[in-house]
């Protein structure tokens, strides 16, 4: 299928999927980096992770367990412990 927006844009189904999955994506990774301290930039390695894996860590990983303040370090290794 197609869907038409205005006459000017086609796209099919999986791309429109696709295009709100990206969307969404983004935004959940800048408000995480923002609760964090950090930029979205340093987070792209949550980008390949389908995206309900990174609702699911964006909604419970919890940094102030962190002793030395290595929030991403900390976030590095709990993604890996959620993907794995």
């Amino acid at each position: 299928d197609v869907v038409q927006l205005k006459g000017r844009l086609s796209l099919s189904l999986d791309e429109l999927v696709e295009a709100d999955a990206t969307r969404s994506s983004t935004s959940l990774l800048a408000c995480l980096a923002d609760d964090l301290g950090v930029t979205a930039g340093q987070l792209s390695f949550l980008k390949p992770l389908p995206l309900h894996m990174q609702q699911s860590i964006c909604e419970k990983f919890d940094a102030s367990g962190t002793k030395d303040g290595n929030k991403l370090g900390r976030l590095e290794a709990y993604a890996r412990s959620v993907s794995a």
